[in-house]
């Protein structure tokens, strides 16, 4: 608009008498709004000096910037919330997960204790039966399952052995 530019080259000349001491640019108040100008002089060589004026709206300028800077604030927010409840569904699922993983694991040891100690427990049975001298228990006890750890199929051997012996001595008396 040339009367905005005219206001403004006359703002300026009053505070610098001469255009070609202006040599950044300026902050302008205006009728019109708030204005960043420029004057720039070029020379073609000629010995004609051109005075060559930008005027750009500081209105027009920030309000485009505020606006992307407005739509990047919305951007972010929407961004954050999902990144939050993604974070949430990943949180649940591995508490699922560890969980899970735990309670087999439990469950297996309880399993595996429980097979480990089945042997241990028949032979515990059979010598209290032999501490009273009773040998029904192991008596028919030939194909008996022996455990797959050597220190109780050890105690197993040793104790058959012994209750045969046993056995034989009161036949004996």
């Amino acid at each position: 608009n040339d009367d905005i530019i005219r206001e403004i080259t006359l703002n300026l000349e009053d505070s610098y008498d001469d255009l070609s001491a202006v040599n950044h640019s300026h902050q302008v108040d205006t009728v019109n709004g708030t204005f960043f100008y420029r004057v720039g002089i070029l020379d073609d060589g000629f010995k004609i000096n051109w005075h060559v004026h930008i005027a750009i709206d500081q209105d027009y300028l920030f309000g485009a910037m505020d606006e992307e800077f407005d739509n990047a604030k919305i951007f972010i927010e929407k961004s954050k919330s999902a990144v939050e409840a993604n974070l949430l569904t990943a949180r649940g699922t591995t508490y699922g997960v560890v969980t899970g993983v735990l309670i087999v694991l439990l469950i297996a040891s309880m399993v595996l204790a429980s097979i480990f100690v089945k042997p241990l427990l028949i032979l515990k049975d059979d010598m209290s039966m032999v501490a009273v001298m009773r040998f029904t228990s192991i008596e028919g006890k030939s194909s008996y399952a022996y455990s797959s750890l050597n220190e109780v199929r050890d105690m197993q051997e040793s104790f058959f052995c012994m209750a045969k012996r046993l056995r034989e001595y009161r036949d004996f008396m």
